[in-house]
């Protein structure tokens, strides 16, 4: 949930109560709310800046989110909020609803909890096949209607228009994956080139990039990220005082890194110099490599993208005249699937191609490359999903058939390498409730006698447990490994073995303590299971949560080896590291980092350079 001071952002604006009017959307489902004892509407307001053009719904009320992004609720009512038939998520009625109440269990993280959660995010799926809600959700979510909004300028709000809402069906999109992956979301590409065709949008509209996206979502709710441009990494040798290497970096306004100097003996003079440039959407158009910093790049490369701003064109250049040594284009579909791909190279023409076909739902059909040439069909009877791969005159040419559930979890593969209709091969697999593998089969001659299995067994969290291989389906296993875990989910054992007479060949062992706040103090570790401790890892935090220090153990008798001191600045951003790896009391190395206090960090934080 939002502090109070977010909670009440847009208070002075808000009235306890609102008639419906114009586009503002009030009206509720319940009929006259005038009438002797019935309570009155309550004005809530959806941010990422006010947006309006949004359908909301609670059990009483409905409309569309007026100019400033207001919309009506009762007391304790559930807010449904959609853009079309879309829906964006529910929260719990309140005076201001953010894209981060619209997803359960995620906050406006700062500093280095933001710069971690950022780092670890994943586009994993869980227990039902579909992806999780995280923080992806919520950037994916910024990203959408950063990018519909009308006039392309959320800074003075956002604004759905009508017709763009309408291209949105029930299912259009999942916020959930990946924040990189949603950038080719076919659902999202789909509404907006049909948008831009319909002249909805402006023919120049670009997905806008996640990090423009955060930026004015964290400006739009008056928090600091905390996220700052790293601008120096200096590394000092053993015995303090003559630096190894300093690198310095350079950036825009916008936190784009337009320069890097590399001074790699530290004699504060740069040994090798990279430039970047890009163009309004924030597309890389251009990366030169200065390896001598004389001034003058030895090495170029030029980015073309489209008006979809997807990359058409890549020059790799190595010289001083106008032939590029590596040429590579790109060509898309309506929707942005890529279509085309050819590489040239300067003295060999070309050296590699593919060309690929989509079907409506943007799964590929044909794909041809130097390998050869493979076609999918797909079909749904039901929970099942055929796909059928022919390769061509490069390699022998084969069937394959391959069958899943209704979560689209594998269920079976079967191969008939000559195409004679007679089946060679067919794998078998078993999954749990939850999607998880738990039996993996094969038939190596299609004639209904297993070969080989795999078994797996997990725990109720989900975790794995033990895995177990049997190569000639003699009920004995072959090979066996097990994995054990503390009630954190730390994993303390791991056994494994290898030729199935039940004593493990290999195991690794570990015993973790925690303080209250879940922090690991201690870590006891034992690599070859003797019952041993072979090193002891002890660390300390300070009161906000950082790990300050870190000592090992390696032989485990109880006296440090090494310790290396961690320090943070009061965004809790690491910028200081000084190990001590004899435990002479001298530093054998100290790296440092250096923030450019007025540059936000969240073009580094997510993606970057790709």
């Amino acid at each position: 949930m939002l502090s109070p001071l977010l909670q009440n952002l847009f208070l002075g604006s808000l009235i306890v109560s609102l008639t419906a009017c114009g586009g503002g959307g009030g009206g509720g489902d319940s009929g006259d709310n005038s009438g002797v004892g019935s309570p009155a509407a309550l004005a809530g307001q959806f941010v990422d800046g006010p947006v309006s053009g949004i359908r909301y719904k609670t059990a009483t009320q409905s409309g569309i989110t007026g100019s400033n992004g207001q919309f009506e609720y009762l007391e304790g009512e559930t807010v449904s909020l959609y853009i079309g038939a879309q829906l964006l998520g529910h929260a719990p009625g309140t005076e201001t609803i953010t894209l981060f109440d619209l997803v359960d269990g995620v906050e406006p993280l700062v500093g280095l909890e933001l710069e971690t959660t950022l780092t670890n995010l994943t586009g994993s799926r869980w227990e039902d096949g579909q992806f999780r809600p995280s923080f992806n959700t919520v950037i994916n979510l910024a990203r959408l209607l950063q990018t519909l909004d009308t006039d392309g300028d959320p800074g003075n709000g956002i604004e759905i228009a009508a017709g763009v809402a309408a291209l949105f069906t029930a299912d259009s999109v999942d916020f959930h994956q990946h924040w990189d992956d949603f950038t080719n979301e076919l659902g999202f590409r789909k509404v907006l080139g049909d948008a831009k065709s319909q002249g909805l949008l402006d023919n120049a509209r670009q997905v806008r990039k996640p990090w423009r996206a955060m930026t004015h979502l964290y400006a739009s709710l008056g928090i600091d990220s905390k996220l700052r441009a790293l601008r120096v990494i200096s590394s000092v040798s053993p015995g303090g005082g003559v630096y190894d290497y300093v690198s310095t970096f350079e950036f825009d306004d916008e936190g784009k890194r337009t320069r890097w100097e590399s001074d790699g003996d530290g004699d504060g003079i740069a040994n090798e110099i990279s430039s970047y440039t890009y163009d309004t959407n924030g597309n890389q158009t251009g990366y030169g490599y200065d390896y001598n910093a004389d001034g003058t790049p030895e090495s170029y490369r030029v980015f073309t993208y489209d008006s979809e701003g997807n990359l058409t064109r890549m020059e790799l250049h190595n010289d001083e005249d106008d032939m590029p040594e590596v040429l590579e284009t790109y060509t898309y579909g309506t929707y942005g699937n890529e279509t085309r791909y050819e590489k040239y190279e300067k003295f060999r023409g070309l050296t590699a191609f593919g060309f690929t076909d989509y079907d409506a739902s943007g799964r590929p059909v044909t794909i041809e490359n130097t390998a050869g040439r493979f076609t999918w069909t797909y079909t749904r009877d039901g929970s099942e999903i055929f796909r059928d791969v022919l390769p061509g005159e490069f390699r022998r040419s084969s069937l394959s058939t391959w069958t899943y559930d209704a979560n689209d979890n594998l269920l079976r593969k079967e191969y008939d390498y000559d195409r004679d209709g007679t089946l060679d091969v067919i794998l078998l697999y078993t999954n749990d409730a939850d999607g998880k593998r738990i039996l993996y089969e094969e038939d190596d001659g299609a004639n209904g006698s297993i070969e080989r299995t795999q078994s797996t067994a997990y725990d109720a969290e989900g975790r794995l447990l033990r895995e177990e291989w049997d190569y000639d389906n003699d009920g004995k296993p072959d090979r066996t490994q097990t994995y054990t875990y503390d009630a954190r989910g730390s994993q303390t054992r791991y056994e494994d073995d290898t030729d199935g007479d039940g004593t493990p060949e290999n195991v690794r062992a570990a015993n973790f303590e925690y303080d209250s706040d879940g922090n690991v103090i201690r870590l006891e570790a034992d690599g070859d299971g003797d019952g041993v401790f072979d090193s002891v890892t002890i660390y300390t935090y300070d009161a906000r949560g950082n790990r300050v220090r870190q000592e090992i153990d390696f032989g485990g008798d109880g006296s440090t080896d090494t310790m290396t001191v961690y320090t943070y600045d009061a965004n809790d951003i690491l910028i200081r590291q000084v190990i001590d790896s004899d435990l002479d009391g001298t530093p054998d190395n100290i790296q440092s980092y250096e923030y450019d206090a007025d540059i936000n960090g969240w073009w580094q934080a997510l993606g970057g350079l790709h």
